[in-house]
């Protein structure tokens, strides 16, 4: 299923891609001006594995090489429309099927504002390292603060140098389980100001929610209502010299996966995430501090350019009790160079080295073993934007 679908993607690129110069195809329909065009993405290579403590199936293997080719989930195509003051976008991603990236309408009112609603990212860290392999996920889970996209209502703000986005939408409630259910959800607030002089940026960020979770035990461990509070806060920044752009980014946060995508995959699932902590009458829920970041060099090189960058992050561990580390923490660094092919036909040969640092639980796979282990990526990231 996965190669016919990266077949029509294929399809696609070539019927709207190769077919016109680079950039996306433009064309009119009354008096409203449309934009189709789209992105098609593979990476192949090598991954080295060495599972740690943490072993590999019941035959507890210690270290794995697999070759790869695949799609990293996040090929797409886009429809652009504007006429007079609204502007309407739709991203439908493309991987074993179809889903909505963005899904918006934006009014212009002028003087430098504007309305969005509907579907896209949060105006919150929007930065981030241009990391390939592993996913094309860009250091997220080892120090880029990622958020997903969301259903909201935006006001925009531009003069200048300066950019303001305050944005409402809903909640994140993932937290709740069997035992609880979410209620009294207060609408999350994202907001953002950008200062951005073409050669300085400047990005500080807020984003807050807040919500009850409803116990659905009336006695035992699981019978006391608790509150969901998370607040995170960032700042990127960027600065271009010549010919370098150094770029970097630095977060904190309460509860920061309650709402955002910290988490480590399966091996740190708990990561940032608030923690009940209590005995068999009732439990009280304790809030975890996480912080996190990263910092990327970029310099042109012949046609193409050279990166460089690294990203860390931690979190408290909750409960505190013998037994389990203080905190847990994630890191991983890259070198890639992006080489322009032909138009908009990108290769990006890559290195990319992972770790996933320790499971909380020292003792997780006995003997007071609990090393979650590493990553080596080495392949190449395949790109053409139409």
């Amino acid at each position: 299923m996965q190669k016919r679908m990266l077949g029509l993607v294929v399809a696609v690129c070539m019927v709207f891609g190769f077919s016109q110069s680079a950039g996306a195809a433009s064309f009119k329909a009354g008096e409203t001006d449309l934009s189709l065009g789209g992105s098609v993405r593979l990476d192949s290579g090598w991954r080295f594995s060495d599972y740690g403590d943490a072993k590999l199936g019941t035959a507890e293997i210690d270290d794995k090489t697999d070759f790869f080719t695949e799609h990293p989930g996040n090929s797409r195509v886009f429809l652009k429309a504007v006429t007079g003051k609204m502007t309407g976008y739709v991203e439908l991603g493309i991987h074993s099927g179809v889903s909505t990236r963005h899904a918006y309408a934006v009014y212009d009112l002028g003087a430098g504002n504007s309305l969005l609603v509907g579907h896209t990212w949060v105006p919150v860290s929007e930065d981030g390292p241009s990391q390939r392999l592993n996913y094309d996920d860009g250091l997220s889970y080892f120090g880029e603060l990622s958020f997903v996209r969301g259903p909201q209502i935006r006001f925009e703000h531009s003069k200048d140098e300066l950019t303001c986005k305050l944005a409402v939408m809903e909640a994140r409630t993932e937290f709740e389980d069997d035992h609880y259910q979410a209620e009294d959800v207060i609408p999350a607030i994202a907001a953002t100001l950008i200062y951005d002089d073409g050669k300085i940026n400047i990005t500080p960020s807020l984003y807050a929610q807040r919500y009850e979770l409803k116990a659905l035990d009336n006695d035992g461990q699981y019978s006391d209502d608790a509150t969901v509070t998370t607040y995170i806060v960032s700042l990127d920044a960027s600065l271009k010299l010549d010919p370098l752009t150094l770029s970097g980014e630095v977060w904190y946060g309460q509860n920061a996966s309650a709402a955002a995508d910290i988490v480590a995959g399966q091996l740190n699932a708990s990561f940032g995430m608030p923690a009940f902590d209590g005995d068999a009458t009732g439990q009280g829920l304790e809030d975890v501090n996480s912080y996190g970041g990263w910092v990327q060099l970029a310099m042109p090189i012949n046609t193409g350019t050279f990166r460089v960058g690294a990203g860390y992050q931690s979190s408290e561990v909750e409960p505190s009790a013998e037994g389990y580390e203080d905190d847990m923490s994630t890191w991983a660094a890259f070198i890639n160079y992006e080489y322009p092919i032909y138009q908009s036909f990108t290769i990006t040969p890559e290195i990319m080295y992972a770790n996933y640092g320790k499971n909380p639980d020292k003792n997780a796979y006995g003997d007071g073993k609990n090393d979650l282990g590493t990553d080596l990526f080495v392949g190449v990231h395949f790109q053409y934007d139409f």
